[in-house]
C-alpha cells in the first residue's frame, strides 16, 4: 500500500495507465498481475528469476514478508542483491527490486487468501454503492452492543448524508430499520435507530415493545406506552435510556419533561 501499488493495479487495469515491466524477463512472471508484485506468489517467482533462489529458499522469503519481521528481511536482502548480481542482473536492480519487496512485506498476503478477501469485498461494495441505507442498516444492527464500532459506522452515515433518526416508539423496530431514499434530490433515505441498541432496552425487551405496538396500535403517548408494556420488564433504568434516547420526542414529550414524569397516571 505504501508504494500505491493498488492504485497502480486499478489504473493497469483499467487502462488508465500503460503496463510496464521492471524488466523484460519479468514478463513471463508478472503479465497476469500487471507487471505489479501484487502477491506474495509473485515474490517467489522473481525470486527464482533474477535472484536465483531455490523453491524452498524463495518460499522463505515469502514467509519473512508473511511475518513482517524487518531483521530478518535485512538478512534476506543480502542474499537476495547478492544473488541478482550472480545471476547477472546486477546489484542495482537486485537492490530496486528488494525496496518494492520490503515495503511489500508491510501488507501481503498469497493469492488464495486475497481472492477470499476479494470474493468477500466486491459484494459487500456494490451492496454500499446500490443499496447504502439497508446496507449500512445491516451493519449497524451487526454491531449494535459494541458502541466504538458503531460510531464509525454512523459517521460513515453521516458522511453519505443518510440521516439517522431517534428511536421513536412508534417507529422504531427492534433492529436498525432502513428507510430507503425517495428519489427526491438531497434524500439520501434515513435510518431509524434500533429498540434493542439503545443502552439498558436489549433485543427482549425491543421485540415486546414492537410486538405490542403491531398487535394494538400506535402509543398514544407516554402513559399509554408505560401502562401497555410489561413493568416486570420495564423498569425505571430502561425507561429513561428510551427518554434520553429520544423515543417519546415524537409525542410531544420534552426529554427532561418526559423523565420527571411518573410512570403511572
Amino acid at each position: 500500500m505504501s508504494t500505491n501499488m493498488h492504485n497502480d493495479y486499478a489504473d493497469r487495469k483499467n487502462g488508465r495507465k500503460e503496463v510496464e515491466f521492471f524488466h523484460a524477463d519479468a514478463q513471463e512472471l508478472l503479465a497476469d498481475t500487471y507487471g505489479l508484485m501484487i502477491y506474495q506468489e509473485s515474490v517467489m517467482r522473481v525470486a527464482q528469476k533474477f535472484a536465483g533462489y531455490s523453491l524452498a529458499d524463495a518460499d522463505n522469503l515469502r514467509k519473512a514478508c508473511g511475518k513482517k519481521d524487518r531483521d530478518l528481511m535485512a538478512k534476506e536482502r543480502v542474499a537476495f542483491v547478492e544473488g541478482c548480481d550472480s545471476v547477472g542482473y546486477g546489484k542495482k536492480l537486485g537492490n530496486g527490486l528488494f525496496d518494492t519487496i520490503e515495503q511489500f512485506a508491510d501488507y501481503a498476503f498469497n493469492k488464495s487468501h486475497s481472492y477470499g478477501y476479494g470474493y468477500i469485498a466486491y459484494p459487500i461494495a456494490w451492496l454500499k454503492t446500490h443499496y447504502p441505507v439497508q446496507y449500512l442498516a445491516a451493519l449497524l444492527t451487526s454491531v449494535k452492543s459494541n458502541l466504538d464500532k458503531a460510531a464509525v459506522y454512523l459517521n460513515e452515515c453521516r458522511v453519505l448524508g443518510i440521516e439517522v433518526t431517534v428511536p421513536d416508539l412508534n417507529v422504531a423496530r427492534s433492529d436498525f430499520e432502513p428507510v430507503p431514499t425517495t428519489g427526491q434530490d438531497g434524500d439520501a433515505g434515513q435510518i431509524v435507530f434500533g429498540l434493542s441498541a439503545v443502552r439498558n432496552v436489549g433485543e427482549g425487551l425491543g421485540e415486546l415493545i414492537v410486538d405490542e405496538r403491531d398487535a394494538n396500535g400506535p402509543f398514544v403517548d407516554f402513559y399509554d406506552f408505560c401502562e401497555r408494556c410489561d413493568t416486570s420488564v420495564l423498569n425505571k433504568r430502561t425507561v429513561e435510556s428510551l427518554i434520553k434516547a429520544g423515543a417519546f420526542d415524537a409525542m410531544g414529550h420534552p426529554r427532561q419533561g418526559a423523565r420527571c414524569t411518573p410512570m403511572s397516571r
